[in-house]
């Protein structure tokens, strides 16, 4: 039997999708709950929002969603789609509806809005993803990898003299360092004042912070959020820096962040970064982080007219 597959709002889908991954995903793995998904569906936006739900028989099945969000690169601001929230129920494995999913949310979506996708590296689901989007006639540019890191703070750390982290609720500050830069190889996260509301409802609870120098000076931005995870002990929750923004990127800036996100989180957690390939590598290592087994390749993909991102190496967008 064919699947049926319907095409809407995925915010209306939120519970139905919520638990199709529930189902999909088997520990470790996010916590894909109704109001996490009601969260990421709900960012407002300029271009369709568009997810495809499979059924057998009027059971829902599979599913697939973009998110929208605003980016920069090269000081050029634009709406693209985020790809995620992919699964399909084990009751109805090996009946091609991933791949039919695909198929109809490709078709559903406008020309000339990118899509960036994460995918874990030479898996299956990676080169599903790839192969659909091509079958769609999307040009792939591959940017680099995303490969997580850990901090847990020691007493014997190193200070960050000079430097000082504070919670920030200033969409203009926060915003300001992303949209001044000029790096020609990174797409950055453009905050605007609706997404910025929207990400301080996190239903998980998230912070936005600033780091700034001894004369007060902004020097960083990153988000502070509690994420919810499921291991064999059930629903955990993990401190993770997203968003990470440097004017200068610097070993103490960075180290600065990792104790300010470890100071607001249980003694002993790890603080979790999912995404800083666009800082140097020495950089990071330098800060106090530590590499994790996770990994991530990051996509960005194009149908129509060349775009601006189609230049670029890196995203500083959290793995979704």
């Amino acid at each position: 039997m064919s699947p049926r597959i319907e095409i809407g709002d995925p915010v209306q889908y939120a519970a139905v999708a919520s638990r199709i991954l529930r189902a999909a995903w088997k520990p470790p793995c996010l916590h894909y709950s109704s109001e996490y998904l009601a969260w990421q569906f709900g960012f407002s936006s300029d271009v369709p929002k568009r997810a495809a739900i499979a059924f057998l028989e009027d059971l829902p099945v599979g599913c697939v969603a973009v998110t929208s969000r605003r980016f920069s690169c090269e000081r050029e601001s634009f709406s693209a789609y985020v790809l995620s929230f992919v699964g399909v129920d084990p009751s109805a494995s090996r009946r091609g509806i991933a791949a039919a999913l695909y198929e109809s949310l490709l078709e559903a979506l406008p020309r000339d809005v990118p899509v960036f996708a994460f995918a874990e590296p030479e898996s299956i689901g990676e080169r599903l993803l790839l192969s659909s989007f091509r079958r769609a006639a999307f040009r792939h540019h591959p940017l680099q990898a995303c490969r997580a890191v850990g901090y847990l703070h020691r007493s014997t750390a190193s200070t960050t003299a000079g430097l000082f982290v504070q919670e920030t609720t200033t969409h203009d500050e926060f915003a300001s360092l992303g949209r001044s830069s000029a790096a020609q190889d990174l797409v950055q996260t453009d905050v605007t004042r609706e997404h910025w509301h929207h990400y301080r409802d996190d239903p998980r609870g998230r912070v936005m912070v600033a780091v700034r120098n001894s004369d007060g000076n902004l020097i960083g931005t990153a988000m502070l959020v509690t994420a919810e995870t499921v291991s064999s002990d059930g629903v955990q929750r993990v401190p993770m820096l997203e968003g990470v923004t440097l004017s200068d990127p610097r070993p103490d800036a960075l180290s600065a962040l990792f104790r300010f996100a470890a100071g607001r989180s249980q003694p002993g957690a790890i603080v979790v970064a999912s995404n800083l390939s666009y800082i140097d590598a020495a950089v990071v290592k330098a800060a106090g982080p530590r590499a994790l087994p996770s990994s991530f390749s990051a996509h960005v993909f194009v149908r129509g007219q060349e775009h601006v991102v189609e230049t670029a190496a890196a995203l500083n967008l959290e793995v979704i």
